[in-house]
């Protein structure tokens, strides 16, 4: 039994196709994956898994990726578990909240569904289109500036070497331009709501109407670091709490500052694109070692000797 806390990551992570690999090669994986499809099709109406296993670019529809990706990490997690990983604690981003719910044991699989369909067809039903882009800055150069623009997009996180903006997508052709002219890059991401900014408000009322109501819901059984908190998140868990995972700023390091001072930690990203890893490293937070699952490599017993080896 080897431990370690287990990242998880919101909208922009993914990829198409981004659990073909494992899913044909790894039969605890393909397990887990058609496990909660069947749980998302009950109250969704739909597969997930075209999406996951035969998307090709863009894989940006909102009613796809918001259930895709949940799926993917839950199924990345608990493979990990039947393979001898014990989570200590995991630290979830925004979308990630929901797998947190479920592998902390707060809710059930079922009820973390339910909660999630009701989300993604809020967001998809009362939201125009928008989107989030990284600016390669530090946010102190050029956060100020960049926020004051026409259409005001809003700061959705923020890190030591760069920080991401959301809103409505002329607020961010407005925000690109502007940084191009001054010499900084930026990157869209594979997003088409405006996370973590009042472009998503609209959804709000409708989602809670509909998501209140019962639901298996317990205590934390293992430390749940919240990027909505920048804290650990010690109460029952709402349908309101998992609406501020994705509408509040992501307050990465806050959290990742409260994670390190609980002790130095083996840290395994179970998200598709290895975004946490990156957010870890580049933020120099005290862990052991933090490694990325890759969903990538269907190789999962050499990845497995990889990710739990020694620290470097």
């Amino acid at each position: 039994m080897t431990d370690a806390v287990l990242l998880l990551s919101g909208q922009g992570s993914q990829y198409p196709s981004m659990a073909r690999d494992l899913f044909r090669s790894d039969e605890r994986f393909r397990a887990h994956l058609q496990h909660v499809d069947v749980c998302l099709r009950q109250v969704a109406g739909r597969s997930v898994l075209p999406g996951l296993l035969l998307a090709k670019p863009p894989f940006d529809d909102v009613t796809v990726t918001h259930l895709g990706i949940f799926a993917t990490q839950y199924a990345s997690a608990m493979m990990l578990i039947d393979r001898g990983v014990r989570p200590t604690a995991v630290l979830a981003i925004s979308l990630g909240e929901f797998a947190a719910a479920v592998l902390t044991g707060a809710w059930s699989l079922e009820h973390a569904a339910r909660v999630l369909s009701i989300q993604t067809r809020a967001l998809a039903v009362h939201c125009d289109a928008g989107g989030m882009m990284a600016v390669l800055a530090p946010p102190e150069e050029l956060e100020g500036e960049l926020t004051a623009l026409p259409g005001r997009p809003e700061v959705a996180l923020r890190s030591r070497r760069h920080f991401v903006l959301a809103g409505n997508r002329d607020a961010l052709d407005t925000a690109t331009g502007w940084l191009a002219e001054r010499g900084y890059g930026s990157a869209r991401m594979p997003v088409t709501r405006g996370f973590h900014s009042r472009q998503i408000d609209p959804a709000r009322e409708p989602f809670l109407a509909a998501a209140e109501g019962d639901g298996s819901v317990r205590l934390p059984q293992i430390p749940w670091f919240s990027c909505a908190l920048a804290a650990e998140r010690r109460d029952h868990p709402a349908p309101a709490d998992l609406w501020q995972a994705i509408r509040a700023p992501i307050r990465f390091l806050e959290t990742a500052a409260a994670l390190g001072a609980s002790g130095k930690h083996r840290c395994v990203d179970v998200g598709p694109g290895a975004a946490l890893t990156t957010l870890m490293r580049d933020n120099d937070v005290p862990m052991i070692d933090c490694r990325p699952l890759s969903t990538a490599q269907g190789d999962v017993t050499r990845q497995l000797s990889r990710l739990l080896a020694p620290g470097r």
